[in-house]
């Protein structure tokens, strides 16, 4: 359609240039004398045809414009909409593997990595729209400072990545719902376990 309304358009526009140019060669060479204003007149005409043809183009070039516009702004929902349904599919992930790793690290006595596990996974849930097994989580955590040794002593980055991750939790905006369950626990591990 917009392909056979350019020719169109093209055409006519042409059509106007060499009517003009006709008239200008020819003025004094035809039979009948042109008057000036007759003329002025007729390019007069020819000008205004050719501007209703440009402001019709226009036109219809604003309104598929704002068509494919209105396009982009679907697409961009639907991209969101992705971006959002990815995201909580990889928090899901993250957060069963590091349940799994917590559950697996605790049962060969290494609760400290354990309890970082569980913050990962804690932090993974709580990021997603309808968060799944807090309860469980927290009760892992809890069993993680039972058996923590007294006077523990990690390496300095995974103690920060540890603190970092407390931190992380305490900016989510569901964090009110776990606070009573969980700065007890956190404080045990400040308290218990140190850094190299």
């Amino acid at each position: 359609m917009k392909k056979n309304l350019s020719i169109i358009l093209s055409s006519i526009a042409i059509v106007g240039v060499i009517t003009l140019a006709m008239i200008m060669i020819f003025k004094d060479i035809t039979l009948s004398n042109i008057s000036l204003e007759s003329f002025i007149s007729i390019i007069a005409t020819l000008i205004g045809i050719l501007v209703t043809f440009v402001v019709a183009w226009q036109i219809i070039n604003g309104l598929e414009i704002k068509s494919k516009l209105a396009e982009i702004d679907c697409l961009k929902k639907q991209v969101e909409e992705q971006n959002i349904t990815i995201e909580n599919l990889s928090n899901k992930t993250l957060h069963h593997i590091s349940l799994t790793m917590a559950h697996d690290t605790l049962e060969h006595d290494e609760a400290e990595e354990a309890f970082r596990y569980c913050l990962t996974s804690l932090v993974s849930t709580m990021k997603l729209g309808t968060p799944i097994n807090i309860e469980k989580t927290l009760e892992l955590l809890n069993e993680c400072t039972k058996h923590f040794r007294n006077e523990c002593r990690v390496g300095k980055e995974f103690y920060d990545e540890t603190l970092k991750l407390d931190k992380e939790i305490r900016l989510l905006y569901n964090y009110d719902f776990i606070r009573t369950q969980y700065e007890p626990l956190i404080e045990l591990y400040i308290q218990k376990v140190k850094w190299k």
